[in-house]
């Protein structure tokens, strides 16, 4: 177990969805050492829950499906704000993982999925944030209604991007920014 210590903790923003706090740990066994023998240092920590993230894809096409969604910091940023990602969202409170995934799924891009395989657990940017995203590959369920795949890519087309498995993520942001309506 670490030597961490919290010596100090102001909330900065306390809503039911999210929690920010100004920090104040200290440490032994560094060189910049106070009187008490501890390092001390300041951290603001952002936490908003849990998180899923699922690749869906096609192993009849060898494609995966990607949505198009637009995120306000990275147009405060600068950048072009209409972004290709994979289907993510928080997980909901009383709700576990693979019930979130589902959710998202058909949420963001209109597909019910069958099978989960998690893959993984991170944490996104733990500089700052508690926020652990488990990380899930799924086959793709054609929605009800739809006789085919293509059938159901051609009603797909406006906020969904198919790519091949094989050089996705650059062909994609490539034609994110693009007139193209579909990747």
């Amino acid at each position: 177990m670490s030597d961490i210590r919290i010596e100090d903790r102001e909330t900065l923003v306390d809503t039911p969805r999210v929690r920010t706090e100004r920090l104040v740990l200290s440490k032994s066994g560094s060189s910049q050492q106070d009187a008490g023998g501890r390092t001390r240092v300041e951290r603001i920590v952002h936490d908003h829950g849990s998180a899923i993230s699922v690749l869906p894809y096609d192993p009849e096409r060898g494609t995966i499906l990607l949505t198009r969604q637009v995120r306000v910091p990275v147009h405060l940023n600068g950048d072009d704000a209409r972004l290709v990602e994979a289907c993510a969202g928080l997980i909901d409170e009383g709700e576990d993982a693979e019930h979130a995934v589902h959710r998202e799924a058909m949420e963001e891009i209109g597909t019910r999925l069958v099978t989960l395989e998690k893959v993984e657990q991170v944490y996104t940017s733990p500089g700052f944030s508690t926020e652990k995203i488990s990380l899930y590959l799924a086959p793709i369920a054609l929605p009800i209604g739809s006789r085919t795949a293509a059938d159901w890519r051609r009603k797909t087309r406006k906020s969904r991007c198919w790519n091949g498995l094989s050089g996705a993520s650059e062909k994609c942001s490539r034609r994110a920014r693009s007139s193209t309506p579909n990747c």
